[in-house]
């Protein structure tokens, strides 16, 4: 069984070399074992048929997914735990450590043992797998761990772009301005391609970092109700508030634009919202005025936000980035060597649906899952909320932003959701 990869799968793949890889980690404490831990990877990789499978390039270079038996289980690291913070340095090398695409699997697990605690780091290529998809595999394989012979159901085929469109495939008017916008966007790419004659290099992967904090209950639900009393969600108040503090920092003339990663999965089948897949969507917002107070300001980018969303479309997105697989190499091109944007990424997973209590341990903590890929604009925000408590993690590189910068950054955005804010 094999399946080419969707074009924002292929983005993620890229040439098959370089990394681009996510870790999720969580923080056990009590009776856990390594031994429980690999039935329960066991059990996960035989559920999902990408956990099974290895990529192949044809002879065209196209990579597809292949599920043929040949991928054998998912593997454990074993390293030491000394400090709370341990997992950080553990993430940073498995941002860096590639996965043998042709053999498989494309996901392993590090596990970091003390008296006082257990650490579980999971790290997938992200072509495989999303932030949701992310959260999927760590509910089940706690799950497992605390009861084994949890049924966790089983599906036997790759989701295909096929499915989706069949659900949400835009009438024939509308599919036809989608091929003409994407036919001039590809010929925008391509000349944007040619020009770049001289390759910037590529990002210096050992000039990444990772911060990570966290804030107490009190200030968490501080925010929360502060977005509540203004009709705002939290993620457009945590929107505006890094767009405005960005803006603050690095003295742009324009506010910079900021994506949002919206879950494909409500446009999904129900039967279909447990499997594993790497594709979304996205919504893109920026701020307009600047003299406005910050809560004006998130209240506008609330209604932008909402437009966007109601407009957000399945079909709409996928059908063109589908069309667009001939102008794959252009477009890798361009978001490698061409000019390096200040443009940010903030993806909030929101409330976690992960139980603080099992039978046999309990999850102390949960941090943010962070990535790190190979195109030029690397600073990703990350955010997520587990027992009441809202966890950040802000990733970029020092070649692309200075760390003293985004440290200024994390301090302005967090001053603007909570005044009396102080680490």
């Amino acid at each position: 069984m094999k399946r080419r990869l969707f074009f924002l799968e292929r983005l993620l793949y890229g040439d098959g070399k370089t990394p681009f890889h996510a870790v999720f980690p969580v923080r056990l404490k009590g009776l856990v074992s390594v031994a429980d831990l690999r039935t329960a990877l066991a059990k996960i990789q035989k559920k999902h048929p990408l956990l099974q499978s290895r990529i192949s390039e044809d002879k065209s270079g196209i990579p597809y997914f292949v599920m043929d038996g040949s991928v054998g289980p998912i593997p454990i690291r074993i390293a030491e735990r000394h400090a709370g913070d341990d997992w950080i340095k553990e993430s940073k090398r498995e941002w860096n450590v590639p996965f043998d695409l042709e053999k498989g699997p494309l996901i392993r697990i590090v596990w970091m043992q003390s008296d006082s605690a257990t650490d579980i780091l999971m790290t997938f290529h992200h072509c495989i797998c999303n932030g949701s998809s992310c959260l999927l595999l760590m509910q089940e394989i706690l799950a497992l761990l605390d009861e084994p012979g949890t049924n966790i159901g089983h599906y036997s085929h790759f989701i295909t772009p096929e499915e989706i469109l069949a659900e949400n495939r835009p009438d024939k008017r509308t599919e036809r301005v989608i091929k003409w916008k994407t036919r001039i966007a590809g010929a925008f790419i391509c000349c944007r391609a040619a020009l770049i004659l001289k390759k910037k290099p590529g990002v210096c992967r050992d000039k990444d970092y990772l911060i990570n904090w966290k804030l107490d209950k009190s200030q968490s639900t501080a925010i929360i109700q502060a977005c509540r009393q203004r009709n705002i969600t939290v993620n457009t108040a945590l929107c505006a508030a890094f767009i405005t503090a960005f803006h603050a920092v690095k003295g742009k003339k324009r506010y910079p634009k900021l994506t949002c990663p919206v879950d494909i999965r409500r446009f999904l089948p129900v039967d279909k919202r447990e499997e594993l897949f790497s594709f979304g969507l996205a919504i893109t917002l920026s701020l307009q005025d600047q003299g406005k107070d910050f809560w004006d300001n998130a209240a506008a980018l609330q209604q932008d936000a909402a437009e966007k969303m109601q407009k957000l479309n399945a079909g709409d997105f996928l059908l063109p980035l589908e069309m667009a697989h001939p102008l794959f190499r252009p477009l890798m091109k361009t978001l490698r060597h061409g000019p390096r944007k200040t443009n940010l990424i903030l993806s909030n997973l929101g409330r976690l649906d992960i139980r603080k209590q099992y039978r046999s341990f309990q999850v102390e903590a949960v941090s943010s899952p962070t990535v790190i890929g190979s195109f030029g604009d690397p600073t990703d925000i990350v955010t997520t909320t587990f027992d009441g408590q809202m966890d950040f993690c802000f990733l970029s590189n020092e070649e692309f932003l200075p760390y003293s910068d985004a440290m200024a950054i994390r301090n302005n955005a967090m001053a603007l959701l909570l005044p009396n804010y102080s680490l």
